[in-house]
């Protein structure tokens, strides 16, 4: 599903391929898409009209307004034209390998001048440095040799989620980290589905539709709703631990941060399934009590209470509801849960 009014969508006055757009990027991100899409039309257009195609550039078909998109910008765009638009935009990767504490970071890859910080350089740059914290077993498909796992494909997922789903509004960007025994993502913004619909799969919402389409086009990214399954695959394939998800809210960034954990599970599928479904009854069970002890709470007083998202308070009630156990009585405002 997409918002019918992505952020990535917004259209810039005043921006020209010229001076504003980095000419190696599109060289090298035109050059990836005719290795994957041979004797494509799109092959033959000129940059302006190949842009155009992506959502990078547009024209309002209402107000008649035309011009490059906030996505193009940021997908392909010098680092001064990314900054006249998002003047705190910053872009990290932090590998922290070392026990020494006198040693902050082993490798990073930032902003510092040497390079155009837009999203396609940043995720050719950090995509292969996560790829070597992965094991790279020798396999055969038929007579040729496929070194990509579903694990790669699990981190190349991971990296596009965090780069495609965060918010342009909120402060700071995407920060990925790599360390022994783990990777990190977080990304700016709250989640537009609930945790529990995310991993069940089948459910996504596009906040930035354009660059997830970029991306989805040169292979970096599953098609809506699919992102989850790929991500658990390619954990449990290894016998990994279980994708962990969380949502943090803050008074200027609130942010979701997923880690994804590497080395043996301590649990077997059957048990991590039975302790998530004990959780998810524990949960109810306080939703019961708190909605018993107060007929008129909000979904947000419940959330406030009992410290999960709002998003996570109405997948529990959606799913109570069909189950018969829990109905509404009267509009969100002035009306009363019954507890069945």
């Amino acid at each position: 599903m997409v918002l019918s009014n992505p952020q990535d969508s917004r259209i810039l006055k005043n921006f020209s391929l010229e001076h504003d757009f980095d000419q190696t990027t599109i060289k090298q991100y035109r050059q990836l898409f005719q290795m994957r899409h041979e004797g494509h039309a799109w092959n033959d257009l000129g940059d302006l009209e190949f842009l155009q195609r992506l959502g990078g550039y547009r024209v309002d078909q209402e107000t008649g307004e035309k011009g490059f998109t906030l996505a193009g910008v940021l997908m392909f765009g010098t680092d001064l034209a990314i900054m006249g638009v998002m003047p705190r935009y910053f872009v990290d990767f932090r590998e922290k390998l070392s026990s020494d504490p006198n040693i902050r970071w082993t490798d990073r890859v930032y902003p510092d001048g040497m390079w155009e910080p837009n999203l396609y350089q940043f995720y050719r740059r950090v995509l292969p440095k996560l790829f070597l914290a992965l094991p790279t077993p020798f396999q055969m498909e038929g007579v040729y040799r496929q070194d990509e796992t579903t694990a790669h494909k699990a981190v190349r997922e991971a990296l596009v989620n965090c780069i495609v789903h965060a918010s342009t509004r909120l402060y700071e960007g995407p920060v990925v980290e790599r360390y022994p025994d783990r990777l990190f993502f977080s990304n700016p913004g709250t989640m537009l589905v609930s945790v529990e619909d995310f991993f069940e799969g089948g459910h996504s919402i596009c906040r930035n539709s354009a660059l997830h389409k970029m991306f989805e086009m040169i292979g970096g990214g599953e098609r809506a709703g699919s992102g989850a399954d790929t991500i658990k695959k390619g954990w449990a394939d290894n016998k990994w631990p279980a994708p962990e998800i969380k949502e943090h809210f803050g008074q200027n960034d609130d942010r979701v941060e997923l880690t994804l954990r590497i080395g043996q599970s301590t649990s077997s599928p059957g048990k991590e399934t039975e302790s998530k479904l004990k959780t998810r009854k524990k949960t109810r069970e306080i939703i019961r009590e708190k909605i018993g002890e107060n007929p008129s709470i909000t979904v947000f007083e419940l959330a406030e209470q009992i410290g999960i998202s709002r998003k996570g308070i109405e997948w529990h009630i959606a799913k109570m509801k069909s189950e018969g156990l829990l109905e509404r009585e009267g509009p969100d405002k002035g009306g009363r849960w019954i507890v069945k």
